[in-house]
């Protein structure tokens, strides 16, 4: 017990003594108020940064999970100063830092912005090529299945042992065992403000499941990621493609025969500053629909086209993308003999999801400007300078040509500006024949050359690397 109460009260220390570096670093040296919701949240890790939450029984951080588990759709930003602001704000930034390093604890409170702003420039310094965004989407996954066997690795869990499974997984919002062929759901949100909406198969008949998606008013902007888990518990993520209204559908085939939950996370991620203790709400609806499986449904990874269009759909988590050259198709490793020609009621079974480019690791730039973009996690990142490009070990003749058109479907990632190679890289080290992925800040072995052409890579995007600079990437597990 007096170990207890040391900890605690090394705790309180921690968490006022951050507070003065907030007030020196952002007030004295710039001018700002810190945003209170970040300005806590570093508070609350302090005590996990120093140690005084390794023994985990009774300690904050402790304290602090039990809370969330019953308030995890409290809105990170929104401060009230209630016990469930300060669960979120701490649980947020132990995966923050948990995949990102402690470095942009350093970064994020020396730079001269302010929250989500000043992550997102400590995320950009680093070389990351997620935004804040995107990291908060991840975090709402892995609160659901905080599991790092599942693709792409410990991306969707905690890194600490104390945040294991056991210890922290939070339960869905609502739950729904489909039997009618039809349910609606009206409710809102506020941002950043997730929720986790469960749809079960009440049998193993063969099914189709659609799920629409439709947010309301001009303050919202909704990111929709689902997991999917099949019969053998084999969980995977996908995401929802939106309009610029906030709609979107997806077509979930052989739900009940194969694919027994679907689980749905909708968060609004539209205000990015100036948060209150009583910020505004987004509406939104879930429409699902539960139908006999259509005669024919193509499954994951198959591709398709009508024998009238010379266009090529691969089929991805019911929707279909468009490849958008040919180039890209054979970039990728499809063949063209497994193109299947169907008809357009086939064809239009499916909704259109985003159009499918470059493979992550490529280089492309349009004919009308010098930018140099490396495809990352699907983005376009920008090369700071020749500089970087080179100290990569990038080659020029690598560079893929492309329509400013077809340049500006991709969105923008941040600037590659320092020397770490982004995800997507295959790089190959001078001391050895092997082949690695760079994925999350760390070099994956491609164990075969079998493998290696399974996946669609291709041996003219290698980048060569100096050995010495092997252990700037920590390993990863094997690419199978």
């Amino acid at each position: 017990d007096n170990l207890s109460d040391n900890n605690k009260a090394k705790s309180f220390l921690a968490h006022e003594f951050q507070h003065l570096i907030t007030f020196y670093q952002k007030s004295k040296l710039y001018g700002l108020d810190e945003n209170i919701w970040l300005n806590e949240a570093r508070s609350e890790y302090a005590s996990t940064l120093l140690g005084y939450d390794n023994l985990y029984i009774d300690s904050n951080l402790e304290k602090r999970v039990k809370v969330f588990l019953g308030r995890s759709s409290d809105p990170l930003a929104e401060w009230r100063n209630e016990s469930s602001d300060y669960s979120a704000v701490n649980l947020f930034l132990q995966y923050l830092i948990d995949h990102y390093g402690t470095r942009l604890l350093t970064l994020m409170t020396q730079n001269n912005k302010v929250g989500i702003a000043s992550i997102n420039a400590a995320l950009q310094a680093i070389g990351a090529s997620e935004n804040f965004g995107d990291v908060f989407t991840n975090w709402t996954i892995a609160n659901y299945l905080n599991d790092c066997n599942i693709a792409p690795f410990q991306k969707y869990c905690y890194l600490n042992s104390n945040l294991n499974f056991n210890n922290l997984h939070i339960l869905p919002s609502s739950i729904y065992s489909l039997t009618n062929a039809f349910l609606e759901i009206g409710s809102w949100a506020k941002d950043w403000s997730p929720r986790w909406y469960k749809f079960d198969a009440s049998d193993t008949q063969n099914k189709t499941l659609q799920i629409d998606f439709e947010g309301y008013g001009s303050g919202s902007n909704f990111q929709i990621p689902y997991i999917l888990i099949d019969n053998s518990n084999i969980k995977k993520i996908y995401f929802m493609n939106l309009t610029a209204n906030q709609a979107g559908s997806v077509l979930i085939p052989n739900f009940g025969s194969q694919i027994k939950t679907a689980i749905v996370i909708p968060s609004s991620q539209y205000k990015t500053d100036a948060f209150t203790s009583n910020d505004p709400n987004s509406p939104f609806s879930l429409k699902v629909f539960l139908t006999a499986n259509q005669p024919i449904v193509y499954s994951d990874g198959s591709l398709i086209k009508i024998s009238a269009d010379t266009r090529v759909y691969l089929i991805e988590s019911g929707l279909k993308r468009w490849i958008s050259s040919a180039d890209v198709f054979a970039s990728r490793g499809f063949k063209w003999s497994n193109i299947k020609i169907v008809s357009l009621s086939d064809l239009s079974l499916y909704s259109d999801g985003k159009i499918l480019g470059w493979p992550d690791g490529a280089l492309i730039k349009s004919e009308n400007n010098p930018t140099v973009y490396a495809i990352s996690l699907e983005k376009k990142r920008p090369f700071a300078s020749a500089e970087i490009f080179i100290g990569l070990g990038y080659q020029w003749q690598n560079i893929k040509i492309v329509s400013s058109t077809e340049l500006a479907g991709y969105d923008l990632g941040g600037p590659i500006n320092i020397l770490t190679h982004p995800d997507g890289t295959l790089l190959k080290f001078t001391d050895s024949p092997n082949i690695y992925l760079i994925q999350s800040g760390k070099k994956r072995l491609i164990p075969s050359v079998g493998i290696f052409l399974a996946k669609g890579y291709d041996f003219k995007s290698v980048v060569f690397w100096d050995t010495s600079k092997k252990n700037n990437y920590p390993d990863g597990l094997i690419v199978n």
